[in-house]
C-alpha cells in the first residue's frame, strides 16, 4: 500500500510538471505579449536555442540571427523574452542618451565574465552612470594626450621588434605582436605594474594561447556562470597542471592582486600619489561611495580593462594591415599620405597631427568596420518603459538587442559592406555611423586609447616597414567564432608576414 501511495505521488507530480512544462511553452509561444514577433518557435519556447549554437555548434549564434533575418526580417524573436532588430534606424533608441526612457543591460548575463560589479557588467543604468562617472578622466581625451609618450615608447618598441624580423628573415606573427603590445599598454597604464611581454623573445604565446582559449569558452560561462566559482577554487597548483601556459598570468595576476590590496589599504587621498598612478588611484580619489572602493569591485574593474583594452584593437590593427598587404594600390596611397607627413620616417608624428590625415583615418574607420569590434550582441532591457518597433509593442521589461557585427554590415549604411574600402569614409561619406564602440550612455570609455593606438601604430608601421603576407589568407583574420571579441578559425597560425 505503501509503495502504491509513492508510485502515485510519483505520477501526480510528474503530471504536474509536465503541465506546467506545457503550459509555460504554450504561454511564451502563442499567448505572450512577444508571440506576434516573427521567429522560430523554438527560439519562443526555450533558451536551449541559443544554447545550442552557442555550446554545440559552437559559438555561432550571432551568425544564426544574421540567417534569422535573412528569413524573417528585420525584426527576430531569439529566445523567450529577447527580440533581435537589424535596423540602424532603431538604434536611435537603443543607444538613446536620453534620460526619458531607463536602460539597463540583460540581468542573466551579468556573471558570464565572472567580473559583476565591473562597470561594464553593471546591470542597473542608474549605478552604470555613476561608476562610469568616476572612470570616465581615466580615458578622457586630456588624459591620453598625456599618456601619449608612453604610448609612443611601446610603439617604437613594437618596431623595434619587426626590425628584429626584419634582421633574421623570419615571418612573425602579427597577432602575437600586438597582443604584447596592447597587453603592455593597458598594463602599464591602468596597473601598479606592466606586463611587458615586448621584451619576451617569443612574444608570449603562452599568454596569447590562455586569454584567446578563455574567450572561445567563455559561452560556457555565460550559460553556467557558477563554473567561475569552481575555476577560482582551484589552488594555482591544480590550475597550472591543466594548463601550464597560464604561468605568466597567475604570476602577474597574483603579484598585482598584493600590490593592490596595499593600495586600497594605505590610500590617503589627502597626500598626493608619489608612484605609478594606476586606475585604482582613480577611482579610491574620486567622489564614488565608499562603498564602491572595495577591493574585490575594484579589482574587477581592473579586470574587466584588460578584457577590453587587449583584444579589440589588436585585431583591428590586424585586420588593417592585412587588406592593405592585399590592396597594394591603397597602401601606396596612404605611405604617400605618410610620407608627407613625416618626412623622417623614424620620427613618429603626434596623434593629433596624424588624426587630421583624411586617408590614414578612412583606413582606420573602415579597418573598425570590418573587424566589427565585438560579434556579441548589445541588449538593453527598458524596466518601466514600454518600447516600439513599427507595429511590435515590447512591454517593460522586454530584452532588445543589436549587433554591432550586423550593423557594420548593413547594406542601408554601407554600399558593398564586405568589401574594404577605405575610400567609403571620405568626401561625403565621412559621416558614416559606426556601432563598434557603441553609442549612449555605455559608449565604450575606452575609445580615446584605442583611436591613440590605431594612429600611431599604423603610422609607424607602415612607414617605416613593407609587410608581405606569409602563409596567412583570409580565414586567418575572418571572424567565425562569438568570443564576445571576434576569433578566427581555432587552427589559425595567426597573421603573419615577412618584414622588409
Amino acid at each position: 500500500m505503501a509503495l502504491l501511495m509513492i508510485l502515485k505521488a510519483i505520477a501526480l507530480a510528474a503530471i504536474t510538471a509536465t503541465c506546467y512544462v506545457v503550459s509555460i511553452i504554450i504561454y511564451r509561444a502563442w499567448l505572450s505579449p512577444l508571440s506576434k514577433v516573427p521567429g522560430p518557435k523554438l527560439a519562443a519556447m526555450t533558451q536551449g536555442y541559443e544554447m545550442y549554437f552557442d555550446l554545440i555548434k559552437p559559438a555561432r549564434f550571432p551568425w544564426q540571427i544574421r540567417k534569422l533575418h535573412e528569413q524573417y526580417g528585420p525584426i527576430v524573436r531569439i529566445s523567450p523574452e529577447e527580440v533581435h532588430i537589424n535596423d540602424p534606424a532603431y538604434a536611435e533608441i537603443q543607444f538613446s542618451s536620453s534620460n526619458a526612457v531607463k536602460q539597463n543591460k540583460y540581468a542573466p548575463h551579468q556573471h558570464q565574465f565572472g567580473m559583476p560589479e565591473s562597470t561594464f557588467n553593471t546591470i542597473d543604468a542608474d549605478l552604470h552612470k555613476v561608476r562610469r562617472g568616476a572612470l570616465a578622466p581615466f580615458f578622457s581625451r586630456r588624459s591620453i594626450n598625456t599618456l601619449e609618450p608612453m604610448l609612443v615608447e611601446k610603439v617604437n618598441k613594437t618596431c623595434s621588434r619587426l626590425q628584429q624580423f626584419k634582421e633574421s628573415g623570419e615571418p612573425v606573427d602579427l597577432r602575437l605582436l600586438f597582443s604584447c603590445m596592447t597587453t603592455d599598454i593597458i598594463t602599464d597604464y591602468a596597473f601598479p605594474h606592466c606586463f611587458d611581454l615586448l621584451s619576451t623573445p617569443d612574444l608570449a604565446p603562452g599568454w596569447r594561447n590562455t586569454f584567446t582559449e578563455g574567450l572561445r569558452n567563455f559561452q560556457w560561462f555565460k550559460h553556467f556562470p557558477s563554473l567561475w566559482n569552481v575555476l577560482r577554487g582551484m589552488p594555482d597548483s591544480m590550475l597550472l597542471k591543466l594548463s601550464p601556459e597560464m604561468a605568466v598570468t597567475k604570476e602577474w595576476e597574483n603579484g598585482n592582486q598584493k600590490l593592490v590590496h596595499e593600495i586600497v589599504d594605505t590610500f590617503d587621498p589627502m597626500q598626493e600619489t608619489k608612484a605609478h598612478p594606476t586606475i585604482f588611484h582613480e577611482l579610491l580619489g574620486s567622489d564614488l561611495p565608499e562603498h564602491e572602493k572595495s577591493y574585490e569591485r575594484l579589482w574587477q574593474e581592473g579586470s574587466a580593462l584588460i578584457g577590453a583594452g587587449v583584444e579589440t584593437t589588436s585585431n583591428t590593427l590586424n585586420v588593417a594591415l592585412y587588406y592593405l598587404s592585399h590592396n597594394p594600390e591603397k597602401l601606396n596611397r596612404l605611405k604617400k599620405e605618410l610620407a608627407e607627413s613625416m618626412p623622417d620616417r623614424t620620427l613618429l608624428a603626434p596623434w593629433a597631427q596624424l588624426e587630421k590625415l583624411p586617408y590614414l583615418t578612412a583606413v582606420i574607420k573602415e579597418a573598425l568596420r570590418v573587424a566589427f569590434g565585438t560579434t556579441s550582441r548589445f541588449i538593453r532591457v527598458a524596466p518601466e518603459s514600454t518600447l516600439r518597433y513599427k507595429d511590435y509593442v515590447f512591454p517593460p521589461g522586454t530584452a532588445v538587442s543589436m549587433s554591432p557585427m550586423l550593423l557594420c554590415e548593413h547594406p542601408e549604411l554601407y554600399e558593398n559592406p564586405k568589401v574594404f574600402s577605405p575610400e567609403r569614409w571620405l568626401g561625403q561619406n565621412n559621416s558614416a555611423d559606426l556601432f563598434v564602440f557603441g553609442r549612449g550612455p555605455r559608449m565604450c570609455a575606452g575609445q580615446n586609447l584605442a583611436f591613440a593606438e590605431l594612429y600611431l601604430t599604423l603610422a609607424a608601421i607602415v612607414r617605416r616597414f613593407d609587410l608581405d603576407l606569409y602563409e596567412t589568407d583570409i580565414t586567418d583574420i575572418e571572424a567565425v567564432c562569438d568570443a564576445v571579441m571576434p576569433l578566427p578559425k581555432a587552427e589559425t597560425k595567426g597573421v603573419r608576414v615577412m618584414v622588409s
